[in-house]
Protein backbone atom coordinates (compact mmCIF):
# COMPACT_ATOMS: atom_id res chain seq x y z
CA UNK A 1 0.00 0.00 0.00
CA UNK A 2 1.25 3.33 -0.37
CA UNK A 3 2.35 5.79 1.83
CA UNK A 4 1.62 9.41 3.06
CA UNK A 5 4.72 10.46 1.65
CA UNK A 6 4.17 8.83 -2.30
CA UNK A 7 2.74 11.38 -4.14
CA UNK A 8 -0.93 12.19 -3.76
CA UNK A 9 -4.04 14.42 -5.06
CA UNK A 10 -6.93 15.42 -4.20
CA UNK A 11 -9.76 18.02 -4.24
CA UNK A 12 -12.39 19.24 -1.92
CA UNK A 13 -15.87 20.26 -2.13
CA UNK A 14 -16.67 22.37 0.61
CA UNK A 15 -15.07 24.55 3.63
CA UNK A 16 -16.78 23.75 6.58
CA UNK A 17 -15.69 22.09 10.06
CA UNK A 18 -15.00 19.15 8.45
CA UNK A 19 -12.86 20.31 5.53
CA UNK A 20 -11.22 22.71 7.79
CA UNK A 21 -9.45 19.87 9.55
CA UNK A 22 -9.22 17.30 6.74
CA UNK A 23 -8.10 19.47 4.03
CA UNK A 24 -5.09 21.01 5.86
CA UNK A 25 -4.11 17.16 7.59
CA UNK A 26 -3.39 16.05 4.08
CA UNK A 27 -1.24 18.63 2.80
CA UNK A 28 0.34 18.01 6.21
CA UNK A 29 1.11 14.62 5.25
CA UNK A 30 2.22 15.59 1.87
CA UNK A 31 -0.95 15.25 -0.34
CA UNK A 32 -1.20 18.03 -2.68
CA UNK A 33 -4.83 19.77 -2.95
CA UNK A 34 -5.65 20.84 -6.98
CA UNK A 35 -8.97 22.77 -5.85
CA UNK A 36 -11.47 24.01 -3.36
CA UNK A 37 -14.66 24.48 -4.05
CA UNK A 38 -17.43 26.23 -1.53
CA UNK A 39 -20.61 28.44 -1.80
CA UNK A 40 -19.38 30.83 -0.28
CA UNK A 41 -16.36 32.46 -2.46
CA UNK A 42 -14.86 33.98 0.43
CA UNK A 43 -15.30 30.46 2.52
CA UNK A 44 -13.26 28.66 -0.52
CA UNK A 45 -10.22 31.54 -1.00
CA UNK A 46 -9.97 30.82 2.77
CA UNK A 47 -9.17 27.32 2.69
CA UNK A 48 -7.86 26.94 -0.67
CA UNK A 49 -5.29 29.63 0.91
CA UNK A 50 -4.55 27.70 3.71
CA UNK A 51 -3.37 24.58 1.18
CA UNK A 52 -2.41 25.92 -1.89
CA UNK A 53 -5.02 25.05 -3.63
CA UNK A 54 -7.27 26.86 -6.43
CA UNK A 55 -10.08 27.95 -5.24
CA UNK A 56 -13.75 28.78 -7.21
CA UNK A 57 -17.45 28.77 -6.48
CA UNK A 58 -18.47 27.34 -9.78
CA UNK A 59 -19.19 23.85 -10.09
CA UNK A 60 -18.82 23.68 -13.38
CA UNK A 61 -15.01 25.16 -13.45
CA UNK A 62 -14.60 23.28 -10.47
CA UNK A 63 -15.57 19.42 -12.39
CA UNK A 64 -13.67 20.82 -15.53
CA UNK A 65 -10.57 21.25 -13.44
CA UNK A 66 -11.29 17.39 -12.03
CA UNK A 67 -11.78 15.93 -15.92
CA UNK A 68 -8.35 18.16 -16.91
CA UNK A 69 -6.35 16.41 -14.23
CA UNK A 70 -6.18 12.46 -14.17
CA UNK A 71 -3.79 13.01 -10.99
CA UNK A 72 -6.84 13.63 -8.50
CA UNK A 73 -7.02 10.74 -7.17
CA UNK A 74 -9.97 11.94 -4.64
CA UNK A 75 -12.94 14.60 -4.60
CA UNK A 76 -13.84 14.85 -0.84
CA UNK A 77 -17.41 15.81 -0.25
CA UNK A 78 -17.49 17.31 2.97
CA UNK A 79 -21.15 19.51 2.56
CA UNK A 80 -24.08 19.53 4.59
CA UNK A 81 -26.18 15.89 4.43
CA UNK A 82 -28.98 18.09 2.90
CA UNK A 83 -26.90 19.29 0.01
CA UNK A 84 -25.06 16.05 -0.70
CA UNK A 85 -27.41 14.59 -3.10
CA UNK A 86 -27.36 17.65 -5.41
CA UNK A 87 -23.86 17.87 -5.33
CA UNK A 88 -23.37 14.90 -5.94
CA UNK A 89 -26.10 14.83 -9.10
CA UNK A 90 -23.82 17.86 -10.59
CA UNK A 91 -20.85 15.71 -10.87
CA UNK A 92 -19.91 14.17 -14.67
CA UNK A 93 -20.32 10.44 -13.68
CA UNK A 94 -16.55 9.76 -15.43
CA UNK A 95 -14.89 11.54 -13.17
CA UNK A 96 -11.40 9.71 -13.09
CA UNK A 97 -11.45 10.65 -9.30
CA UNK A 98 -13.54 8.40 -6.86
CA UNK A 99 -15.89 10.57 -5.16
CA UNK A 100 -15.92 10.17 -1.48
CA UNK A 101 -18.24 11.95 1.09
CA UNK A 102 -17.83 12.12 4.62
CA UNK A 103 -21.76 11.84 6.11
CA UNK A 104 -22.63 9.99 8.73
CA UNK A 105 -26.19 9.42 8.15
CA UNK A 106 -26.51 9.41 4.20
CA UNK A 107 -26.48 6.20 2.14
CA UNK A 108 -23.07 5.55 -0.10
CA UNK A 109 -25.65 4.72 -2.91
CA UNK A 110 -26.20 8.54 -3.11
CA UNK A 111 -23.01 8.36 -4.82
CA UNK A 112 -24.42 5.54 -7.08
CA UNK A 113 -24.02 7.30 -10.36
CA UNK A 114 -20.82 7.80 -10.39
CA UNK A 115 -17.82 5.74 -11.79
CA UNK A 116 -15.96 5.14 -8.24
CA UNK A 117 -17.19 6.27 -4.75
CA UNK A 118 -17.17 5.56 -0.99
CA UNK A 119 -17.41 7.19 2.38
CA UNK A 120 -14.92 8.06 4.73
CA UNK A 121 -16.79 9.00 7.92
CA UNK A 122 -14.60 10.67 10.80
CA UNK A 123 -16.32 10.13 14.25
CA UNK A 124 -15.70 13.00 15.45
CA UNK A 125 -17.33 16.33 16.29
CA UNK A 126 -15.24 19.48 14.49
CA UNK A 127 -14.63 22.87 14.89
CA UNK A 128 -12.60 25.09 13.41
CA UNK A 129 -11.47 26.99 16.62
CA UNK A 130 -10.31 23.37 17.87
CA UNK A 131 -7.27 21.74 16.78
CA UNK A 132 -7.57 17.81 16.48
CA UNK A 133 -5.00 14.99 17.15
CA UNK A 134 -6.59 12.87 13.70
CA UNK A 135 -4.17 9.80 14.79
CA UNK A 136 -6.99 9.52 17.52
CA UNK A 137 -10.13 9.92 15.04
CA UNK A 138 -11.69 6.56 14.37
CA UNK A 139 -12.10 6.53 10.29
CA UNK A 140 -15.25 4.59 9.23
CA UNK A 141 -14.74 3.40 5.46
CA UNK A 142 -17.22 2.40 2.73
CA UNK A 143 -16.33 1.77 -0.53
CA UNK A 144 -17.89 0.48 -3.96
CA UNK A 145 -15.11 -1.01 -5.90
CA UNK A 146 -11.11 -2.33 -4.84
CA UNK A 147 -9.79 0.91 -6.52
CA UNK A 148 -12.19 2.75 -4.33
CA UNK A 149 -10.96 0.87 -1.41
CA UNK A 150 -7.05 1.53 -2.60
CA UNK A 151 -7.70 5.20 -2.65
CA UNK A 152 -9.86 5.48 1.06
CA UNK A 153 -7.42 2.93 2.74
CA UNK A 154 -4.15 4.96 1.47
CA UNK A 155 -6.16 8.17 2.78
CA UNK A 156 -6.74 6.75 5.98
CA UNK A 157 -2.96 5.78 5.97
CA UNK A 158 -2.22 9.62 5.59
CA UNK A 159 -4.39 10.73 8.27
CA UNK A 160 -2.66 8.33 10.22
CA UNK A 161 -5.86 7.14 12.50
CA UNK A 162 -5.07 4.16 14.82
CA UNK A 163 -8.79 2.89 14.40
CA UNK A 164 -9.50 2.21 10.96
CA UNK A 165 -12.43 0.00 9.54
CA UNK A 166 -15.41 -0.94 7.28
CA UNK A 167 -18.86 -0.77 8.22
CA UNK A 168 -21.78 -0.77 5.77
CA UNK A 169 -24.13 2.28 5.39
CA UNK A 170 -26.90 0.64 7.81
CA UNK A 171 -24.56 0.73 10.47
CA UNK A 172 -23.13 3.47 10.04
CA UNK A 173 -26.58 5.39 10.46
CA UNK A 174 -26.80 4.00 13.65
CA UNK A 175 -23.81 4.48 14.95
CA UNK A 176 -24.68 8.61 14.07
CA UNK A 177 -28.24 8.52 15.74
CA UNK A 178 -26.03 6.70 18.77
CA UNK A 179 -23.55 9.85 18.67
CA UNK A 180 -26.47 12.37 18.19
CA UNK A 181 -27.35 11.17 21.46
CA UNK A 182 -24.11 10.64 22.99
CA UNK A 183 -22.29 13.50 21.81
CA UNK A 184 -24.82 16.79 20.41
CA UNK A 185 -27.68 15.50 22.85
CA UNK A 186 -25.26 15.45 25.76
CA UNK A 187 -23.53 19.02 24.58
CA UNK A 188 -27.16 19.83 24.72
CA UNK A 189 -28.03 18.58 27.78
CA UNK A 190 -24.65 20.74 29.34
CA UNK A 191 -25.87 23.93 27.92
CA UNK A 192 -29.26 23.69 30.26
CA UNK A 193 -27.33 22.84 32.99
CA UNK A 194 -25.39 26.05 32.41
CA UNK A 195 -28.45 27.81 31.45
CA UNK A 196 -30.50 26.48 35.18
CA UNK A 197 -27.32 27.96 36.63
CA UNK A 198 -27.04 31.25 35.09
CA UNK A 199 -27.74 33.67 38.22
CA UNK A 200 -26.22 31.97 40.67
CA UNK A 201 -22.04 32.12 41.98
CA UNK A 202 -22.03 28.74 40.45
CA UNK A 203 -21.00 27.37 36.61
CA UNK A 204 -20.78 24.64 34.73
CA UNK A 205 -17.07 24.42 35.68
CA UNK A 206 -18.24 23.68 39.19
CA UNK A 207 -19.38 20.73 37.91
CA UNK A 208 -16.51 19.48 36.16
CA UNK A 209 -15.01 16.61 37.98
CA UNK A 210 -18.85 15.65 37.98
CA UNK A 211 -19.07 15.04 34.65
CA UNK A 212 -15.54 14.00 34.04
CA UNK A 213 -16.60 11.00 35.92
CA UNK A 214 -19.12 10.27 34.48
CA UNK A 215 -18.24 10.11 30.95
CA UNK A 216 -15.36 7.90 32.40
CA UNK A 217 -17.02 5.23 34.22
CA UNK A 218 -19.59 5.53 31.31
CA UNK A 219 -16.90 4.86 28.79
CA UNK A 220 -15.05 2.07 31.03
CA UNK A 221 -18.09 0.07 32.29
CA UNK A 222 -19.24 -2.65 30.10
CA UNK A 223 -22.80 -1.36 30.54
CA UNK A 224 -23.75 2.12 31.41
CA UNK A 225 -27.03 1.24 32.64
CA UNK A 226 -25.19 -0.40 35.31
CA UNK A 227 -23.69 2.91 36.78
CA UNK A 228 -27.07 4.87 36.50
CA UNK A 229 -27.51 7.23 39.90
CA UNK A 230 -29.54 9.84 40.58
CA UNK A 231 -33.27 10.30 42.34
CA UNK A 232 -34.71 8.98 38.88
CA UNK A 233 -33.38 5.44 39.33
CA UNK A 234 -33.59 5.60 42.99
CA UNK A 235 -37.59 6.85 42.93
CA UNK A 236 -36.65 9.63 45.12
CA UNK A 237 -40.05 11.29 44.41
CA UNK A 238 -39.80 14.10 47.60
CA UNK A 239 -36.71 15.19 45.34
CA UNK A 240 -38.07 14.73 41.65
CA UNK A 241 -40.85 17.04 42.83
CA UNK A 242 -38.88 19.50 44.24
CA UNK A 243 -36.75 19.35 40.84
CA UNK A 244 -40.17 19.78 38.73
CA UNK A 245 -41.31 22.54 40.93
CA UNK A 246 -38.08 24.22 39.67
CA UNK A 247 -38.80 24.17 36.15
CA UNK A 248 -42.57 25.48 36.55
CA UNK A 249 -41.76 28.62 35.07
CA UNK A 250 -40.27 26.50 31.76
CA UNK A 251 -42.93 23.89 29.96
CA UNK A 252 -40.79 22.34 27.63
CA UNK A 253 -37.88 21.74 30.17
CA UNK A 254 -40.70 20.60 32.58
CA UNK A 255 -41.53 17.62 29.73
CA UNK A 256 -37.84 16.67 28.99
CA UNK A 257 -37.14 15.74 32.80
CA UNK A 258 -40.38 13.99 32.99
CA UNK A 259 -39.51 12.03 30.07
CA UNK A 260 -35.97 11.65 30.96
CA UNK A 261 -36.72 10.42 34.67
CA UNK A 262 -39.28 7.87 33.00
CA UNK A 263 -36.83 6.85 30.34
CA UNK A 264 -33.85 5.95 33.33
CA UNK A 265 -37.06 4.22 35.63
CA UNK A 266 -37.91 2.00 32.51
CA UNK A 267 -34.83 1.06 31.16
CA UNK A 268 -33.46 0.08 34.93
CA UNK A 269 -36.17 -1.54 34.97
CA UNK A 270 -35.42 -3.64 32.22
CA UNK A 271 -32.13 -4.59 33.53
Amino acid sequence: MATSRDSHTFAIMGSGNVASHLAPSLTRAEWRCRAVWSRSPEHADELASQVGAESTSDRALFAHLLQGDPSVELLLLCVSDDGLAEVAESLPPDLPATVVHTSGSTPMSVLSKLRSYGVLYPLQTFSRSRTLDMSRVPLLLEWSDPEAEDRLRTLADALGSADVRHVTSEERGRLHLAACFGCNFVNHLLVVAQDLLRGTPLSLSDMRPLIEETISKALTADDPVALQTGPAVRHDKSTLQRHVALLRNDPRLTTIYQLMTESIQERAEKS
